[in-house]
């Protein structure tokens, strides 16, 4: 899920980005907010698990640029396993995107640089707060909860350099339809389904950046041409959650195409 850009004090993971010529076009991506040069990546989580957070922890968080409220700092800190997760999806990102972008963990924010911070969030939302590089915001958000899996925050990480979700392509008119839940309805949820990015390349069902075909804020229904189009992806149980539409278990080849068409790729 990607969430509108909202201003919030300094924290998180430090990641180094950089650029490099593009070969062929894939994905869905936004290209006029691409990073260039180094981007500090913080991870804003708990030091020391099981006792409160004492001064020595606390100047180490505050040189990452995380926010540390004065009443209860922990509930902006993620978990032992939160936190897990997050190196994971770094680790992730170095096997698949490093000659693309290379994102290196850091403990301290840059003096005045944009960068890329992990923090907690209550319930079980993982977001990314705005898409790209933003040219007025210094903090560039993921907000991670408990349930956020490995795959899940590489698809956030996704967003924060640029790619838009593969749904968000025009060819949804023509693959599937929409239904919203009274949630759905409630909280937004087609504002994840208006088309928007720069399309090339195949539409890919198997991308970290689809949706899954249900949750609790909509179900999608695919359409005879959608059908097709999964026939010809060889996809014979869309709602397998390990090779089906949306699938959550590795990088797909669409995926490293659009990473490779938004920055190249370095020796």
């Amino acid at each position: 899920m990607r969430k509108p850009w909202r201003v919030i004090s300094a924290s998180g993971t430090v990641l180094m980005l950089a650029a490099a010529p593009a070969p062929a076009r894939a994905g869905n991506v936004m290209r006029a907010r691409t990073w260039t040069g180094p981007v500090t990546v913080t991870i804003c989580e708990v030091l020391t698990p099981g006792k409160s957070l004492s001064e020595e922890d606390r100047k180490k968080l505050l040189a990452r640029g995380c926010d540390l409220p004065v009443k209860d700092p922990e509930t902006k800190l993620l978990t032992p396993t939160a936190a897990a997760h997050v190196r994971a999806a770094l680790g992730v990102w170095k096997t698949n995107y490093e000659k693309n972008i290379v994102l290196t963990e850091a403990d301290s924010a840059p003096t005045g640089g944009r960068y890329i911070r992990f923090s907690r969030v209550e319930g079980e939302i993982c977001s990314s707060v705005g898409l790209g590089k933003s040219s007025t915001r210094i903090i560039h958000e993921v907000h991670v909860a408990d349930s956020c899996g490995t795959y899940t925050l590489v698809h956030e990480l996704m967003h924060r350099v640029g790619i838009v979700h593969e749904h968000q392509r025009k060819e949804q008119v023509s693959y599937f339809t929409v239904k919203y839940t009274a949630l759905g309805n409630s909280l937004g949820a087609s504002d994840q389904f208006k088309i928007e990015g720069d399309k090339s390349g195949s539409y890919d069902f198997r991308s970290l950046m689809h949706y899954q075909l249900s949750n609790k804020y909509f179900t999608i229904t695919m359409l005879p041409d959608g059908e097709k189009a999964l026939k010809a992806q060889g996809i014979t149980n869309p709602a397998d959650k390990s090779n089906g539409v949306g699938q959550r278990v590795a990088v797909s080849a669409g995926d490293k195409a659009a990473m490779a068409d938004l920055y190249g790729a370095h020796p």
